[in-house]
């Protein structure tokens, strides 16, 4: 994978992920749905939402259950995300919601760090055996079973997610990447183009975790 962007390219290489990331039916995934909801209703105040993960105004904000206000991963709140800028604000309320901030060990205000810690989150989601479904299984079925379904998770979401890159309207139907970065039509997207493209975001973090809404 090349790298020969300039500054004002690197925003339009994260755009399309944090499209992809931000997919209301991926999300939900992440949530007990018997105790949260997911809305993105505008009419609705933020102080009004029931404990879940809330859209609004092109920002994402959890509400874990006996909290009196929405999550914000901007400086107003947790302070994980410059203000103003687009990029994990998703992934920092499922982490919220989910209670992983020290498992991705997320620091007030350091973001450059926090925006690697958000793409290990997505690397794990999509390459390392599933966590909570090992879990789930151990007791009943014994590590080897367990360890087979964790996989078979993975493998399913992993399925989804490349389908969702797949099927991606890049720049109004142009589906081709920027040729600072790969010359790759997404529609061809695959698995080691997946990884090897996170591990750009973390190699250029210092760049990208600055990219503006818009």
């Amino acid at each position: 994978m090349t790298n020969t962007c300039k500054v004002s390219e690197y925003c339009d290489q994260l755009e399309w992920f944090v499209d992809i990331i931000g997919d209301v039916n991926l999300v939900d995934r992440y949530i007990n749905t018997a105790i949260h909801k997911i809305t993105n209703d505008p009419r609705l105040a933020l102080k009004n939402r029931p404990p879940g993960l809330h859209f609004k105004s092109g920002h994402w904000y959890a509400k874990r259950i006996g909290d009196v206000k929405c999550m914000n991963s901007y400086p107003s709140s947790q302070n994980h995300q410059e203000a103003g800028t687009a990029n994990f604000c998703q992934t920092f309320s499922i982490m919220y919601i989910n209670n992983l901030e020290k498992k991705y060990d997320l620091k007030s205000g350091d973001y450059d760090h926090n925006f690697k810690a958000a793409v290990k989150f997505w690397e794990d989601q999509l390459f390392e055996d599933n966590e909570e479904v090992y879990k789930y299984h151990i007791s009943s079925r014994g590590p080897k079973e367990a360890k087979k379904l964790a996989k078979k998770s993975t493998t399913s979401f992993r399925k989804y997610f490349m389908n969702l890159v797949n099927t991606y309207s890049w720049k109004e139907g142009d589906k081709t990447l920027i040729p600072c970065m790969i010359k790759k039509n997404l529609k061809k997207f695959n698995q080691k183009d997946l990884k090897e493209y996170l591990k750009w975001l973390k190699a250029n973090s210092k760049w990208l975790y600055k990219c503006k809404q818009g």
